[in-house]
């Protein structure tokens, strides 16, 4: 009686979350869409007591990991990180539907995951008794609610892998509401990619996020030919998903104004929105996803590396020193 309960309690609930987000998405779906998945959702939870309750139920075995994404999803480096902890620490990969990023241009990222949460399974059961999550983007951390709610009724540890902190908390992407009330009760502990720092008082760990990356034999200006950079030029690299709180467009404002001959501003990775840049020739903006074999390429070939980011920790800092490169780091409002 106490399983029934409890899964009952938590179906409930994941229920009502998860039509709270057929709503929130309802403009990219389509309403008739929004309306078979809710009704879909409560028999979908029927089912997996009455028909898997086994399955549902099983306590999972010593040792095991389950590692909610992004595998898949986007070309990011998210997903390198992924797949990188994924060869460290095995287990299961679960990822996304493409329908919650409709994102451009993703059409060579492969198909990895062995689980996929979508709009008609809102929530799976991972089978790790260890739980990693990619504290990232707040359409990612409404989307797998459901699934974290179960995973913490059923007792699994979750583990908060927090990509970003500002003042010892963890923080997403864009500057959401959901920040203020994220959901700290979930996470049993954190993993961090900036040494020192303690999130919400719980146990936190560092890992080194640039431990996927290998240093080259090639030389700078080799790196520089390959990648079409004038070998004398002074260059100062901006590297990533172009994103607003990355305060490109202040940082380039400001290089513009204090370049001196022979400097330039290399932006190396893709546009997501349509971001506004001085008319300079000092500046070269490459809008494209740099592959991971490119990546050491583009930090060797570069003098500087720029982080001029909103109050928030980033993990290419420790790419940067791991090539050895000067860094430029802080918001320069």
């Amino acid at each position: 009686m106490r399983e029934i309960g409890r899964f009952t309690a938590v179906g409930i609930l994941s229920t009502a979350i998860s039509w709270v987000i057929f709503l929130m998405f309802s403009d990219i779906i389509g309403f008739p869409a929004v309306i078979v998945a809710m009704a879909y959702t409560p028999f979908n939870f029927l089912w997996r007591f009455y028909a898997e309750k086994k399955w549902v139920f099983r306590p999972p075995k010593e040792g095991n990991n389950s590692i909610i994404g992004l595998f898949d999803t986007i070309n990011s480096g998210i997903r390198a990180y992924s797949i990188e902890l994924h060869k460290e620490i095995g287990g299961e990969r679960i990822d996304f539907s493409r329908l919650y990023f409709k994102y451009k241009g993703e059409k060579d990222c492969f198909r990895s995951s062995d689980k996929r949460i979508s709009f008609l399974r809102p929530m799976v059961i991972p089978k790790g008794d260890k739980v990693y999550f990619n504290i990232y983007d707040s359409r990612i951390t409404l989307a797998a609610l459901p699934t974290l709610l179960i995973s913490k009724f059923l007792g699994k540890r979750i583990i908060g892998i927090a990509h970003h902190t500002s003042n010892r908390k963890v923080v997403f992407i864009e500057n959401t509401p959901f920040n203020k009330v994220f959901p700290n009760f979930i996470f049993d502990e954190y993993i961090t990619h900036k040494k020192g720092v303690v999130i919400n008082n719980k146990k936190t760990t560092f890992r080194d996020m640039s431990v996927g990356y290998k240093k080259i034999s090639l030389s700078k200006n080799a790196c520089r030919k390959m990648l079409k950079i004038p070998e004398n030029a002074n260059v100062t690299l901006i590297f990533g998903h172009i994103r607003p709180y990355k305060n490109i467009e202040k940082f380039a404002e400001w290089f513009v104004n204090n370049a001196k001959k022979g400097d330039m501003l290399l932006i190396a990775g893709k546009k997501w929105y349509d971001i506004k840049l001085p008319v300079s020739n000092k500046i070269e903006i490459r809008d494209t996803f740099v592959p991971d074999n490119e990546v050491p390429m583009y930090f060797n070939a570069a003098d500087n590396v720029a982080i001029p980011y909103d109050k928030r920790e980033s993990a290419l800092y420790y790419l940067s020193k791991k090539y050895k490169k000067k860094v430029i780091e802080g918001n320069l409002h």
